[in-house]
């Protein structure tokens, strides 16, 4: 209690220690008041401490324990911790690159899009392209037609509902892909380094342990299994993650981008933008179509 006495009476009197205001002031004038409930809470820490680290449930009572329940994490930020949360996010970065390196699909609209682009700039130096950036992608949905009604996307549309029209839905290929587009690549470096850290003082916190007797065997006993659980999981953690990070740069060397310019995210990014134009632009043209019909239909009737 001296230690305490000498904290408080050493703060400035309008200081608060806390987020509800309640100023040093306050506790030095209602000191005497609060005085018992503090002793006995020092007085009971190391005994429900004790009760904790042995793991034992005859010592602390229900409300004890309700109100320590309280004090843990949610389920949800439980899930945000664990481990399996982060290897889940790892597989989704290199499913979602594996699905876009792999779709024929994909692959095929690119050649497309080349081969437009080709014939627009025939008469010019571009048009023997053999490639594109794909930061490209967004202006065709901004490359307008004479009439202003249509982009070029909608006419890429229309070429691929007429002549190949299996591709019409090239994007069902890539299930993870949108998942991926809300990764964040710096995120995950930070959370390896967390998981490292944590194991790492999980194990001191175990051996620093041993000196405590037998009010932490239980608690001991306990770790140890997460230890060795722990010891098999963590490597191949480590060997998924660097092997993702090659997925990374794989990715972006496989559309031809400069990876001091272009990362694995923008590429994402840019594939998702593209995707949500081309299924704009396709209703767009059956909705079109539908009413050209429709106009038909009447025409014909009169």
């Amino acid at each position: 209690m001296n230690e305490i006495n000498e904290v408080v009476w050493g703060y400035g009197i309008e200081k608060c220690f806390g987020l509800d205001d309640f100023s040093f002031k306050s506790l030095k004038t209602y000191r005497d008041i609060i005085r018992a409930d503090v002793v006995d809470t020092v007085k009971h820490f190391k005994q429900q401490k004790n009760a904790i680290l042995a793991l034992d449930s005859s010592t602390m009572s229900v409300d004890q324990v309700y109100d320590l329940n309280e004090l843990c994490p949610t389920n949800e930020e439980l899930e945000m911790l664990t481990v399996k949360n982060f290897r889940d996010t790892l597989n989704i970065i290199k499913d979602a690159s594996q699905e876009i390196m792999e779709s024929t699909k994909l692959a095929e609209i690119m050649q497309i899009i080349l081969m437009l682009g080709n014939k627009l700039n025939a008469c010019i130096a571009q048009g023997s392209a053999k490639g594109f950036k794909l930061g490209s992608l967004e202006r065709l949905g901004y490359t307008w037609a004479t009439n202003k009604n249509i982009t070029l996307l909608h006419f890429l549309c229309e070429v691929v509902a007429e002549q190949t029209p299996d591709l019409l839905y090239f994007y069902n290929d890539m299930i993870h892909l949108q998942d991926a587009y809300w990764i964040q690549i710096k995120d995950l470096y930070e959370e390896k380094s967390a998981i490292i850290n944590s194991f790492e003082k999980v194990k001191q916190e175990f051996n620093a342990s041993v000196s405590d007797g037998s009010v932490t065997a239980k608690f001991r006993k306990a770790l140890r299994i997460f230890l060795s659980s722990a010891d098999a999981e963590l490597p191949s953690l480590i060997y998924l993650f660097d092997e993702v990070e090659r997925y990374l740069e794989s990715l972006v060397i496989y559309f031809g981008e400069d990876q001091n310019h272009y990362s694995w995210t923008q590429v994402i990014a840019s594939l998702v933008y593209f995707i949500e134009m081309f299924k704009k632009a396709h209703n767009h043209n059956k909705m079109e179509n539908a009413i050209k019909k429709k106009s038909e239909t009447k025409v014909d009737e009169k």
